[in-house]
Parts: structure tokens; sequence; C-alpha cells
């Protein structure tokens, strides 16, 4: 009873809400965490520019007529940091040299509107690695990512009779579980410190 479904469209207008809907959820917002992304990093540049950027537009658009709004909890990404090296500030949003794919591009776009913001709507941004499965069960609703490089080696198993050790052994995976993402988002974005 304390939970409801609204179907919506981040890139439209009022988040593709109907008035009476619209009216009633901008008088009891208090808190909102802005997770809807297109992170596929092959997408359109146009699907990823609607969703991530004009998406995050349209939200923070939403969250200007919340007067209850406390928290504005806005999901980015560790790779708006593009092919920037070295320490990456988390206070700030500083432009790398050069991005890897449209994913990140979109990503850094949105994430400066929402800094833009800051000033008006009270905002933490996270900014996790790869999403992965359950660190208890290994379950995953989307496989791509890692997992796609984990089917190609278990098609492949009746192939070799060994797989072989592709890559350098003391590289970095970065990448986080989906349970430890959703504990911080929720420790976090319900906080009352924030």
């Amino acid at each position: 009873s304390q939970y409801a479904v609204y179907v919506g469209d981040i890139t439209k207008p009022d988040l593709g809400l109907p008035k009476e809907d619209t009216d009633r959820l901008q008088g009891i917002v208090e808190r909102c965490f802005h997770l809807a992304a297109c992170n596929d990093i092959s997408g359109a540049p146009s699907t990823l520019e609607a969703v991530n950027g004009w998406g995050t537009r349209q939200v923070l658009t939403f969250l200007e007529q919340c007067p209850k709004l406390k928290q504005f909890n806005y999901v980015s990404t560790c790779h708006v940091s593009g092919t920037l090296e070295g320490a990456v500030d988390e206070d700030k949003l500083d432009e790398p040299p050069a991005f890897r794919n449209p994913y990140e591009r979109t990503k850094y776009q949105a994430e400066h509107v929402v800094r833009e913001h800051m000033d008006t709507i009270p905002t933490t941004v996270f900014r996790p690695a790869m999403v992965v499965g359950d660190s208890r069960t290994g379950e995953t609703r989307k496989y791509d990512g890692p997992y796609i490089l984990i089917r190609f080696f278990r098609w492949g198993q009746h192939l070799f009779s060994r797989i072989p050790n592709l890559g350098a052994d003391d590289a970095w995976f970065n990448c986080l579980p989906v349970d430890f993402v959703a504990a911080v988002l929720c420790s976090v974005g319900f906080s009352e410190d924030y």
C-alpha cells in the first residue's frame, strides 16, 4: 500500500504521465531515484541522447515542480570520465579528452546538466562501475557486458580442451554486484543526512 507504479516516458514532458498523476506526484514526491538510462554502448546515438540526455532534462524539469523534494538521487556511471587518466574528483566533472562510445558521452552530458541544477535541486550523484548479477546467487536479468564473454567461453567449451587465458592476469575488472549497488542507493538515498 506504500507503493504505486506509474507508467510513463522520461523523454516526454511531465514524464509522459496524465495531468492528474503529474499533479498528484509533484505534490507528494520527497525523494527521486533516477536510474532510467540506455546503457547499450553500441546503441544508436539518437536513442542514447534521447534517453540519457533529454530524459534526464525532463526528470529535472518535473522535479523543479516538487516543493516537498528532499533528495534527488541521480545514477550516473564511472564511465563519465571517458579516457581521462589519474584520479577523478567525485565533487566535480572534468571533461575528458575523449569518450570511447556514445554511452559515455551522453552520460557525461546528462551528469553535467544534473550538476547545473544542484543549486536548486538537492542532489546526490552516484557513479557505479558496470553492474553485474547478484553477489550471492549470480542471478542477472540482463546478459550484456561481461556476460557476452562468458557465453562465448561456454559455447566454445566443446571446441577447446582448455580455455586459453586471455588478457593480463593482473588487470582490474571494474564491476559491482547489483545487490551492492541497491544497498548503497537505499542507504544513502533514504538517509536524512544528505
